[in-house]
């Protein structure tokens, strides 16, 4: 149970340390998006304001589906531009998992921030010593990397309605693999969930 315990705040401190990281490298003026971002927001929320002013105003079914429907385009227009804003968020942090979770858990011999805290490792299933080739699968499974990939890349090459619909799909199989991830730690008896198995590793308590 030790291992299970100690696996889970793990998992929640090394989360940390990339968001604190990703935060102070998102914000202006590193992120060259950054005050469109925040004009984007500002403009959506009184949006979002005004229609539920409208909507407690009880009007008339007409006039309420006009509303629903005009605020429903403005929304997916939004989303849609928000997410070309968000590639160079993203892409910082596919980036720092990478250099975190493969690069320098590969010099400290499988070990992150997280895993020196509570005493774990990731190591090789066979015994031998962890290769990055390992560690990079295994991250790229954990976090859903082809989702997020996807999702960066969609709003580029598709319409607002398309994306609405493909993202849509892409969260939707991001969330059952987040899931299945669980579900697999918590019911195999060694704890090697999907991301373990597929990258051939097991994570043990350090000595």
């Amino acid at each position: 149970m030790f291992k299970s315990y100690s696996r889970i705040l793990a998992y929640l401190l090394d989360s940390f340390v990339i968001y604190l990281v990703a935060m102070a490298l998102s914000v202006s003026p590193l992120n060259p998006n950054y005050e469109e971002q925040l004009i984007l927001r500002d403009e959506y929320e009184k949006v979002s304001s005004e229609y539920l002013d409208a909507i407690e105003d009880d009007p008339e079914q007409g006039e309420l589906d006009t509303l629903n429907s005009e605020y429903t385009e403005y929304a997916v227009e939004t989303i849609y531009s928000q997410s070309k804003l968000s590639i160079y968020d993203n892409s910082i942090m596919l980036v720092l998992m990478i250099m975190y979770y493969v690069v320098f858990a590969y010099i400290f011999k499988g070990e992150t921030v997280g895993k020196r805290v509570f005493h774990i490792k990731i190591e090789s299933k066979n015994g031998n010593k962890i290769k990055i080739w390992q560690l990079f699968i295994r991250t790229v499974v954990l976090f859903g990397m082809p989702f997020t990939i996807l999702n960066m890349v969609l709003p580029f090459i598709v319409d607002a309605n398309q994306y609405a619909v493909f993202s849509l799909i892409s969260n939707m199989l991001s969330g059952i693999l987040s899931l299945s991830i669980i579900i697999t730690f918590f019911i195999r008896a060694d704890k090697r969930s999907i991301h373990d198995i597929i990258g051939k590793t097991v994570v043990t308590e350090r000595n």
